[in-house]
This record gives C-alpha cells, structure tokens and sequence, in this order.
C-alpha cells in the first residue's frame, strides 16, 4: 500500500530504461563528427536539437504511465506524478547523451 514505493519502483524503472539509447547515439556520434567537421551545423546546436526532439516522446510516455498507475491505484494529484515522472525522464535522457557522447563505446558507458 505504499504509494512512494510505487513511484519509487516506476520511476526507477524507466531511468534505468533510458540506457536504451547509448547504443544509438554511440554509433551516431560518428555521423555527427563528420557533419560537424564538414560545418553542416554546430555542435550545441545538435544537443539542442536532440533535447527538443525527446521532450515530446517523454511527455506521452510519462503521460501514458501517470495515466495506468492514476488509474488502477486512485492516487490523487495526477499533475504532480506526471511532472515528476517526466522531469525524471528528461534528466535521465540527458544524462544519458552525455555519457554516449564522453565514452568510446556503448559497453563501457552502460557499464
């Protein structure tokens, strides 16, 4: 019945899901240095870029999971789940783009 472990265990969950993306940008990072090189576009304009194209994604996903876990456990203030659950997925994603963009490979970055 403890509703902080339930936000615990599905937060956590999804932090440690967004790992996923390591292996992507890992091998993308190559095809970003050769359009940054060639002066296609700059370098913290791609982060902004990669920052602004998530926040959507996040949002449906933490609306989708605020939306089951507000409906089978009748917890109240569903606005503040989701603002949690989200604001913790967008940290967690930009943590993991810069670990994908400091190591070498994905192995050693999810290690």
């Amino acid at each position: 019945q403890s509703r902080i472990a339930l936000s615990f265990y599905c937060l956590a969950f999804f932090i440690f899901m967004s790992i996923a993306v390591l292996p992507f940008t890992v091998m993308e990072r190559a095809i970003v240095d050769k359009e940054v090189r060639n002066s296609y576009y700059h370098p913290g304009i791609y982060q902004v870029a990669q920052a602004v194209s998530s926040i959507p994604g996040t949002a449906i996903l933490a609306f989708i999971t605020t939306l089951i876990i507000i409906t089978f456990t009748k917890m109240r203030d569903p606005m503040w789940y989701f603002l949690n659950m989200f604001l913790c997925l967008v940290c967690a994603e930009a943590l993991c783009q810069l670990v994908s963009h400091i190591v070498p490979h994905f192995v050693i970055g999810i290690g």
